[in-house]
């Protein structure tokens, strides 16, 4: 296995000058011990294992443009079913990359001959699809796949992008035997690496090599940080840096309930370019540090540039404003016409693609598009308004150590009025003037600012605050006449408004799949939705309905679920032990009150006891409570969750109250009959 990785790929290094790569992706024979091999002694029950992963980056010349090689080879065991999906792969690529030389070979082990067959891949079944207006992906399904099956794979993709080199990432959700990544990067381009993981587990071996370039390197005039390379009949000397990185034996990574994104966790390299040696006129520093960052956005001609040019309100924004006194009330005006114009397409970027004039005109547009627009019409209004690149919660945290702009993918706007911050998105339809969405409220953004750029904190300030109403009337016939009030805040009103907006107000059709989706035996009598599209008061949801669902009838007694369809009957956190933090997002309130009736004749032979479970300097609470008065019964279930994020050792605090509140959640009424 060890000697597979160095004769693959015989890239840049035995080539006498510098000049256009030509990978061969004749692919190893997989020995046949890799194919009998029947599990991984490290993971057992893992249902596959990476056996190698490697990757090289090289850079070369083709028709005088330099360009970026990153040629890939990947080998998979699969032991189990659980382990097929493995042998479908997926390749994201850009609008500025090609992928070319995809080969691959299934490897298995028929039992009727006992010998291995290599089944070779069928390119023409390789998919290519759409993600984004700038991201696609190949989509490749390995033929025949079953329990013992060897994936062997490899491909290549063309980049022109020198700025924001693409991510090596060693760890996976299987383990992984061998993952060695190799640069090898011409002295006239500097790039610093950062990694994320455990610095021990990373071996990094360095060489260098001399090469006769001929090679003009040059600013562009295209998307930060490009730099373009060609013929100018001019050959001098420069140094090939080869950096080898190697990890072995990484353990897979399990994903864990309630937490940010893996990309917060996993071992990966990340490149940012830091310096470049023109041929001309020297070395330049692109970015050393934060600062450089900001100048170079301010100015980049997808940044900066855009709102520069930029030089009026459009008429109905200035309309809008005219009658208003400056403040608040016209920030959100101009914020409101903007959302409510402009349709974002999907794509999270941090640079825009197209003028901002005509994108207000298209009415669509990117997410830098959108906010660097409103950016620039507020300040157009005579407002502090700032673009924050940010990254959302599923993109991963940000890494602060170096301005690696990979690190970032979107764009948020801050208006600073006195003394205070107000953030605006107008990607985001559900979201009020003044609150992060949860999706960006992710730590930290950086704040590009002529003088005074740096970091802000980007926090979850609002709760997902859910207050719930129930009435239930029975009668001796075993019916329940019901009636259920959602009263959504803040956060828990932006998710409501968003998931009726995909039911295109079918009301009823959003009250049986996500307010009562357990109730099968059930009748809507009415319905009623509130405050649906005024942001800034709560939504409210009432359905009245009759059941049968929840009453387990025996002869003379009656059991009732009193929380019916609500509340926690599990422990959402059933891990017994936890790696990673428990991440809520935001701040929780949950409160149920529920008011039951029962016919004369009826008594209630068991309730609930009451319970109050506090955590330690009041992160949160649990109240639940019960009374009786003639045949009603009045219950409050209220949780309360001051704190978002739990560090692992705080997890069996978190998890014994959430213990409290299942076992409370589960626990039935019992009513006696009238005899």
């Amino acid at each position: 296995m060890k000697g597979i990785l160095y004769y693959f790929f015989g890239l840049l290094i035995a080539l006498p000058a510098f000049s256009q790569p030509t990978v061969s992706l004749n692919l190893p024979k997989v020995p046949d011990d890799h194919v009998y091999m029947e599990s991984y002694a490290a993971a057992p029950d893992a249902p596959a294992v990476i056996l190698q992963d490697y990757g090289e980056l090289n850079f070369g010349l083709l028709s005088g443009s330099l360009k970026l090689y990153y040629s890939y080879f990947r080998e998979i065991k699969i032991f189990t079913e659980a382990g097929f999906p493995w042998a479908e792969v997926r390749i994201p690529f850009n609008e500025d990359e090609t992928v070319q030389d995809i080969k691959g070979f299934t490897y298995s082990v028929y039992t009727d001959s006992g010998k291995v067959v290599r089944l070779k891949l069928d390119r023409r079944t390789i998919e290519t699809k759409r993600i984004s207006s700038t991201l696609s992906e190949k989509i490749i399904r390995f033929p025949r796949p079953m329990a013992g099956s060897v994936i062997m794979y490899g491909y290549t993709i063309v980049s022109e992008d020198f700025g924001r080199l693409r991510p090596w990432q060693f760890q996976t959700s299987i383990p992984v035997l061998k993952s060695e990544y190799v640069t090898r990067i011409p002295d006239p381009l500097t790039y610093t690496v950062v990694f994320q993981g455990n610095q021990r587990l990373l071996t990094t071996k360095k060489n260098s090599f001399t090469h006769n370039m001929d090679l003009s390197i040059r600013p562009s005039s295209g998307n930060f940080p490009k730099i373009v390379g060609g013929y100018n009949q001019r050959v001098f000397n420069a140094t090939l840096e080869e950096v080898r990185y190697s990890m072995s034996s990484i353990a897979g990574f399990e994903r864990e309930p309630f937490m940010n994104s893996p990309n917060d966790y996993l071992f990966r390299l990340l490149f940012q370019l830091s310096k470049v040696r023109y041929t001309h006129r020297g070395t330049e520093r692109i970015m050393h540090n934060w600062g450089d960052l900001n100048d170079r956005l301010a100015t980049h001609p997808n940044f900066g540039k855009r709102m520069d040019k930029v030089k009026e309100l459009p008429l109905n924004i200035s309309s809008r404003i005219s009658a208003l006194t400056q403040g608040p009330d016209q920030i959100k005006a101009i914020y409101e016409t903007v959302r409510d114009h402009m349709q974002w397409d999907g794509d999270f970027s941090i640079f825009a693609r197209q003028s901002l004039v005509n994108v207000y005109k298209k009415q669509v547009g990117n997410s830098a598009d959108i906010n660097l627009l409103l950016t620039k019409y507020l300040t157009l209004a005579d407002y502090r308004a700032y673009p924050v690149l940010v990254s959302t919660r599923d993109h991963g945290g940000i890494i602060p150590v170096y301005p690696v702009l990979e690190q970032f993918n979107h764009v948020v706007v801050v208006v600073e009025w006195k003394n205070k911050r107000i953030f605006l998105d107008a990607t985001q339809p559900f979201v009020p003037m003044g609150m992060l969405s949860l999706r960006v409220a992710n730590g930290q953004g950086f704040k590009i600012h002529p003088k005074r750029s740096g970091w802000i904190p980007l926090l979850a300030k609002y709760t997902r605050d859910r207050k719930t109403y129930t009435r239930f009337v029975l009668d001796k016939e075993g019916n329940l006449d019901g009636k259920i009030v959602h009263f959504d805040k803040e956060y828990s009103a932006e998710r409501t408004r968003a998931v009726l907006a995909r039911y295109d107000q079918q009301g009823e059709a959003y009250i049986r799949e996500q307010m009562i989706p357990e109730f099968e035996d059930v009748e809507i009598k009415a319905h009623h939705i509130l405050s649906e599209t005024t942001l800034e008061d709560p939504v409210v949801i009432k359905c009245e309905f009759q059941t049968t669902d929840f009453i387990n009838d025996t002869d003379d007694l009656l059991l009732i679920s009193p929380l019916f369809s609500e509340g926690y009957e599990v422990n959402p956190l059933e891990l017994n032990s936890r790696n990673y933090p428990v991440d809520f997002s935001c701040p929780i309130k949950e409160n149920y009150i529920l008011v039951l009736t029962i016919p004369e004749g009826y008594s209630y032979q068991v309730v609930p006891e009451a319970l109050h479970v506090k955590l330690p300097n009041g992160e949160g609470e649990f109240v639940y409570q019960t009374r009786i008065i003639g045949q009603h019964l009045q219950l409050l279930s209220k949780i309360v969750l001051n704190k978002s994020r739990f560090e692992p050792h705080e997890y069996d605090g978190i998890r014994s109250f959430f213990d409290h509140i299942a076992a409370k959640h589960d626990e039935r009424l019992v009513i006696k009959k009238a005899l």
